[in-house]
């Protein structure tokens, strides 16, 4: 499946599959680029109760807009250079939609995160961005 096919259905497929073996429904926290599920009170066919919780890194699906923003920013770009790759003229919905969620996801930062508004500002990939990108240029959508 691909990252739109993904998007929205993996809680509901873990938890159809919690419920499936009779488990009590899993905990979900969300966490920088991702979430965690937590799994308490696993039974064994003996009935001895699992104490610790399982706690298993689920990724997050990354939208549309996040994903084109990834494969059009190259080495370091401004944000005027990455709107006109992307053909975007809205400053707004490029900051919302595209630049600040891949900056929350860690998919892309700033070379002066201390002050946002330099002159110079620049974004780039953070490693777990390229890792994303190299993943999906390679063709795996998982």
């Amino acid at each position: 499946m691909g990252w739109i096919e993904h998007y929205g259905t993996g809680i509901r497929r873990v938890r159809k599959m919690f419920l499936d073996y009779g488990l009590d429904e899993p905990k979900y926290e969300t966490l920088s680029g991702g979430m965690a599920v937590t799994v308490l009170g696993l039974k064994f066919e003996n009935d001895t109760e699992v104490s610790i919780p399982v706690t298993i890194p689920v990724t997050v699906p990354v939208t549309v807009p996040v994903g084109e923003l990834l494969f059009a920013l190259e080495k370091e770009m401004s944000r005027t250079e990455m709107q006109n790759k992307l053909q975007l003229s809205n400053k707004a919905h490029f900051l919302t939609n595209y630049l600040q969620p891949a900056i929350e996801q860690g998919f892309v930062t700033m070379k002066f995160p201390q002050n946002p508004n330099h002159p110079k500002q620049r974004y780039y990939l953070t490693p777990k961005g390229i890792e994303l990108k190299t993943e999906k240029l390679n063709g795996n959508s998982n």
